[in-house]
């Protein structure tokens, strides 16, 4: 958004405005969708005088506004914003140029059965590290990567790299399952269907063993392209899961319309359940609602004793978080799981 300054109420009056009109839910096909609100603003001219120095500043401070919290924010663009832009263009190079895939590094947090307390799988989670930018946090590059098209690529290394990993400690653990997030860019891929056979075939793990994350964004396509893919998906035998529930696009919908085997609350609920009534109810509730659909669940976000034990208690069948464990580096994650065989 670029502005003229004709003063600071002219500008907040039109961006609280605008706010109120674009967070509230819109119905979009029988559906309700709740597509949050955005912004970043420079003016002209104190931010630039020509309309490519003002389009670049206020997408660094869109960029500020997305990537903080909480939802539905604004920022105008200030100086410190100026590295913001530069940053995003190496990234993008580094991207270009095959660096980033030689630096990057699988980290895999545990998912942890409610009932035994045991590891029985665990979730693979991208790990960038460069000598010139430092660590670069997953929603920085991969949000450069699905914006440049690089997803695609991206999205298929990772999943080999996890496919092949879960194979090796396969032979420690035969049960263990290895779930993987896909960009719903991957998703509409057209050879996403080979990209996930090729991965099964070359590390040579039953598909059951391997459980795709989506989130509810995915389901805003709402076409048949999307629910033919995902059923072409679960006919595989790989187990679909949807990642992030309650937080953005939720519908109920999306239940019973999809063919999902797990549901994973999102850590905004869990955190905070023995704080707040409400979010104990909804959890509960929804817990409920996916066990009788035939639906796992997932809760993420797990930091307290008490909150373990509330869930035990609602029926959830897997926890992951931080009281068990942060993102483990391969060999770490290796030695956990030789410690649970001789417990």
């Amino acid at each position: 958004m670029v502005l003229h300054q004709n003063g600071d109420d002219y500008l907040l009056a039109l961006l609280e405005q605008l706010r109120s009109l674009l967070s509230q839910p819109l119905k979009l096909k029988g559906q309700i969708v709740d597509c949050g609100f955005y912004a970043g603003v420079s003016l002209f001219p104190v931010d630039g005088i020509n309309i490519e120095q003002l389009h670049q500043r206020a997408l660094s401070a869109l960029h500020r506004a997305y990537t903080e919290t909480p939802r539905n924010r604004y920022y105008f663009y200030d100086n410190s914003m100026e590295g913001l832009a530069s940053r995003r263009l190496k990234i993008a190079a580094l991207l270009n140029t095959g660096q980033m895939l030689e630096e990057l590094e699988l980290h895999y947090q545990p998912l942890v059965c409610t009932k035994s307390g045991e590891t029985v799988g665990c979730e693979a989670l991208a790990r960038w590290q460069n000598d010139e930018l430092g660590f670069i946090p997953p929603p920085e590059f991969i949000s450069v990567a699905e914006k440049n098209g690089q997803i695609i690529e991206l999205g298929e290394l990772i999943l080999q790299r996890a496919c092949l990993q879960l194979k090796e400690w396969q032979k420690i653990e035969p049960q263990l399952q290895m779930s993987v997030n896909i960009s719903p860019l991957q998703v509409m891929d057209t050879d996403f269907i080979s990209v996930i056979k090729n991965a099964l075939q070359l590390s040579g793990i039953s598909p059951g063993s391997l459980k795709l994350e989506v989130t509810e964004q995915l389901m805003l396509q709402s076409n048949n392209d999307v629910l033919n893919k995902l059923n072409a998906i679960k006919q595989l035998g790989v187990q679909l899961v949807i990642d992030d529930f309650g937080v953005g696009y939720a519908s109920l919908n999306y239940l019973c319309g999809y063919p999902f085997e797990v549901l994973k609350i999102d850590q905004s609920f869990i955190r905070n359940i023995t704080q707040e009534e409400s979010l104990y109810t909804l959890t509960a509730t929804i817990t409920e609602l996916a066990h009788s659909l035939g639906l796992k669940v997932v809760a993420e976000g797990v930091e307290t004793e008490e909150i373990a034990m509330l869930l035990q208690q609602m029926g959830c069948d897997l926890m992951q978080g931080y009281l068990f464990s942060r993102p483990l580096p391969a060999d770490a994650f290796l030695e956990r799981l030789k410690g649970q065989g001789q417990s």
